[in-house]
């Protein structure tokens, strides 16, 4: 056969030797190669056969033994020749393999197995000039467990990551992150730890690690108690509603006896308070900070109180005395307004009340009010109006005749209305105000009233019936005389009732008169009786309306004489004149008196009278026609006159003064009138 020019190193062929081999079946040629750069025979080339390298020239072996890192042999590791010839060789008992190679090439011996890492990863020979040992150490490869720790889906840094089984190791999270690298084929089990914190799942166990595996964990505070109890007075207080505020938000109602309970996680800061609607508590709130095991909280309360304030008021004005009821939060009391229309209560707060009235004396707007969960001091305020009622009924006499005319008086508070009965003795009385203490009674001094009168306590309703009988009531009337200052006996008194004579009476001894009880219905008159020689002064008395007992004055009866001269007793001049005509039965007539002169006691001429048209004489003093009646009477000296005055209804008024001089009069015609037997003067 014929080699190659060039060798499988490279090597320039220099020269050709030759030699005969038996090799089975085939002739192998040698052949010498020159280095190029040396000259020198260094290699020769080879040729397989059948299977077998046969190398010719210099041969070396490059052997070795894998051993593990415990010492002991590692068999079944595949080792692989490379470089200037190529082989395999399998580590058997002992561990060992070796190739053989050829002086001069470069080798690399690379040891490889599933699973499994050597040192060193392979061992170059290069210009390979004698045997070489290749020694490896096995190792079982490493493989890393790795993964995220998250709380609530975020990264948790500073959580222990134990590694337990056929290694023991540890790393912390970063980032939440985690990688360990382990020996393949390990039984591992990964468990978290961190203070405060769970994890799902607890830890993971891998068995025969043979590659990298994620392990991912959620990690959870622990949850502790926030716990306690609100007492009043040593009690607990069920229903109060608690605020949990910080990290986490809740309520709860104690319940059970005051107690209460808030499930909270680790670390967290949060307040507990209890609402203040009815209570007040020792502590406005109660801080747990960074919370590390089951904590209580207690609260101490005491009963929060408002002033719920209802104001009455009625046009404008205070209404007292008026029930109010307040109800509710365990309360129900009724009290009355006070003099400012105010009725006030304590109460606990956060309860509901009703405020209503009651009344017959009023309507209410509005007739309730409400006040829902009171918080603060309140006041309601209510307009009151007064209700209005009638009083009515009937006066009669005995015989139960209605009686017209008489006068009823109701009163009212401080109030008091008149009204007159009519139709047959009724009356009415409208629009009465409400719930005051009412009186009804007739007020007419002529009768007596049956009964007296009608008393209405705290008027609540229209009231009719309110009926009368009235009887007539009775007074005397009585009086004396005196004739010329002494008490005669037996002297006629008439007695006129209304005008109309009906009675006569006869002075008796001390010259007293009496007409008995006489019905008060009309003006009375009182007049003793004159004569032809007998004149009184007064003349007569006037009851005008009948409504006591009455005595009268005393009448001073005076005789009169006839003649040209008028003396008094002691014999002073009073007048001097002649009757010229007497007109019997004209009463009241002007008569026609010649007078020679009206002097006084001393005898001073007074006037002289001059002559009217009727014949009559007057003395010109300008003024109103009075009639001058003389009566022989004598005071301190001087002439006593009478003077009467003649009104349009003819009847006579005493106007005149006794013991007045005549330039003392007043302005007027003084008439005389003739002294008859019966005249009245």
């Amino acid at each position: 056969m014929t080699l190659p020019s060039v060798s499988p190193t490279g090597k320039r062929v220099v020269g050709v030797g030759s030699a005969v081999m038996s090799a089975g079946a085939a002739l192998l040629y040698c052949a010498s190669y020159v280095d190029p750069y040396t000259a020198l025979a260094t290699g020769v080339a080879s040729l397989v056969v059948g299977g077998t390298t046969l190398l010719c020239g210099t041969r070396y072996v490059i052997r070795g033994r894998i051993r593990l890192a415990n010492g002991q042999d590692h068999a079944g590791v595949l080792v692989t020749l490379s470089g200037s010839a190529a082989a395999t060789a399998t580590t058997g008992v002992g561990a060992t393999f070796s190739f053989n190679v050829t002086a001069g090439g470069n080798y690399v011996v690379t040891p490889t197995l599933a699973h499994h890492v050597f040192t060193p990863a392979s061992r170059p020979f290069n210009n390979l000039r004698s045997d070489q040992d290749a020694p490896f150490r096995s190792d079982r490869g490493n493989y890393a467990i790795h993964g995220q720790v998250t709380r609530d889906g975020n990264p948790l840094d500073g959580v222990r990551m134990t590694i337990s089984g056929n290694s023991r190791q540890h790393a912390n999270t970063n980032a939440g992150a985690y990688h360990i690298p382990l020996p393949a084929f390990g039984n591992y089990t990964v468990t978290p730890t961190l203070a405060q914190y769970t994890f799902a799942p607890a830890s993971r166990s891998i068995v025969s690690l043979t590659q990298d595996q994620a392990l991912d964990f959620v990690a959870t505070l622990v949850t502790y108690r926030i716990h306690g109890r609100f007492t009043l007075d040593g009690g607990g207080v069920d229903g109060i509603q608690v605020h949990l505020n910080g990290d986490q938000e809740a309520e709860v109602a104690t319940a059970g006896g005051g107690y209460y309970e808030f499930n909270v996680s680790a670390l967290g800061s949060y307040t507990v308070s209890g609402r203040r609607t009815r209570y007040d508590y020792d502590r406005r709130n109660a801080a747990v900070d960074g919370i590390t095991a089951d904590t209580q909280v207690d609260f101490i309360a005491t009963v929060r109180t408002f002033t719920l304030r209802c104001e009455l008021k009625l046009s404008g004005q205070p209404l007292g005395g008026v029930p109010v009821r307040i109800a509710g939060g365990g309360i129900d009391s009724n009290l009355p307004t006070d003099a400012d229309g105010a009725r006030q209560q304590v109460v606990p707060a956060g309860e509901d009340y009703r405020v209503t009235l009651a009344s017959p004396h009023h309507t209410f707007a509005p007739d309730q009010a409400d006040v829902r969960a009171i918080d603060r001091n309140k006041t309601v305020t209510i307009q009151a109006t007064l209700l209005r009622h009638t009083i009515s009924g009937r006066v009669t006499g005995v015989a139960a005749a209605g009686l017209d005319g008489i006068k009823v008086r109701c009163s009212v508070f401080s109030k008091t209305r008149e009204v007159t009965t009519a139709g047959g003795g009724l009356f009415t009385f409208s629009n009465v105000p409400s719930g005051h203490d009412g009186r009804v009674r007739v007020n007419d001094g002529h009768f007596d009233s049956n009964p007296a009168d009608v008393a209405i306590a705290g008027i609540a309703a229209d009231r009719n019936n309110v009926n009368f009988v009235l009887t007539r009531r009775t007074f005397t009337i009585s009086g004396a005389l005196t004739i010329n200052g002494a008490a005669p006996a037996a002297t006629p008194v008439d007695l006129f009732l209304n005008g109309v004579l009906v009675a006569t009476v006869n002075s008796g001894l001390g010259g007293a008169f009496d007409f008995g009880a006489r019905p008060s219905d009309g003006a009375y008159t009182v007049k003793p009786r004159r004569t032809a020689t007998l004149t009184f002064h007064p003349f007569r008395e006037v009851i005008d309306d009948l409504l006591v007992n009455h005595v009268t004055a005393v009448f001073a009866g005076t005789r009169i004489h006839h003649g040209n001269r008028l003396t008094t007793p002691a014999g002073d001049l009073i007048l001097s004149f002649e009757a010229r005509s007497n007109i019997a039965g004209q009463r009241g007539a002007d008569h026609a008196i010649p007078l020679d002169v009206l002097a006084d006691a001393a005898g001073r001429a007074l006037g002289s009278p001059s002559n009217d048209r009727r014949g009559g004489y007057y003395f010109p003093i300008t003024g109103t026609d009075v009639f001058l009646a003389f009566i022989l009477n004598a005071d301190s000296g001087h002439t006593l006159f009478t003077c009467y005055e003649k009104t349009r209804r003819g009847v006579e008024t005493d106007i005149g003064r006794t013991g007045a001089v005549f330039d003392a009069w007043v302005a007027g015609r003084y008439h005389l009138r003739q002294f008859t037997g019966g005249e009245d003067l």
